[in-house]
């Protein structure tokens, strides 16, 4: 055979099976993609942490306890009737208030002031089992029904420790829904601290 005519082979290389797989560009792509995720992730909880507080202390900045008993003492100057409940006290008559703007209308109304503990959740989220909500709840009624409408309800404290009305008429004396001349109101807060402390005499109010 002529040594001429005879081809070099080409050396060859063994090659597996071939798997597919991120090329380096693609993974330095993913990893920041993942950052970038992660980013977000972060920053929309830290806004949706700071609404929470912001409404919180837009709360009690906005409805400050002069607020709060100036409220009071006009509801009850102006209510005809009141009862006493465990956890609050309601009243009615002329009482209605435009709630959008928080202007008396003139209106009659019934008006309920309760004291709500706050859920367990957040007591052990604050770590406060004392903190409590107060809620102005404002509804009329129908006059050929006498159904409840127009049923309101607003937030005026998340940090209420007690609420106290007195008056200084023995229960004999006084029917259980008749306004008594002089009526005692005492608002604390959480730690007990006095919020609110008013005296108002009904009578010479209206």
């Amino acid at each position: 055979m002529n040594q001429s005519n005879v081809r070099p082979r080409r050396p060859t290389l063994a090659m597996g099976k071939v798997h597919p797989g991120f090329t380096l560009m693609e993974l330095i792509v993913a990893v920041v993609l993942s950052v970038i995720a992660s980013g977000c992730v972060l920053v929309a909880g830290r806004q949706i942490i700071t609404a929470s507080n912001d409404i919180r202390d837009d709360l009690r900045t906005s409805i400050n306890p002069r607020l709060i008993g100036d409220q009071m003492r006009r509801d009850f100057i102006h209510a005809d009737r009141i009862q006493w409940w465990n956890d609050g006290i309601q009243l009615s008559g002329l009482i209605h208030r435009d709630t959008s703007i928080g202007t008396p209308t003139g209106r009659s109304a019934t008006v309920r002031y309760q004291v709500v503990p706050i859920s367990q959740r957040q007591s052990e989220r604050t770590n406060d089992r004392f903190n409590r909500w107060l809620l102005r709840h404002q509804w009329q009624s129908d006059p050929l029904t006498g159904r409840m409408v127009n049923y309101q309800v607003e937030p005026i404290s998340d940090d209420v420790g007690r609420l106290d009305v007195t008056h200084d008429l023995w229960q004999d004396d006084l029917r259980s829904d008749v306004m008594p001349p002089v009526i005692r109101i005492r608002l604390t807060d959480s730690r007990g601290m006095e919020q609110i402390a008013l005296v108002i005499r009904h009578h010479e109010g209206l």
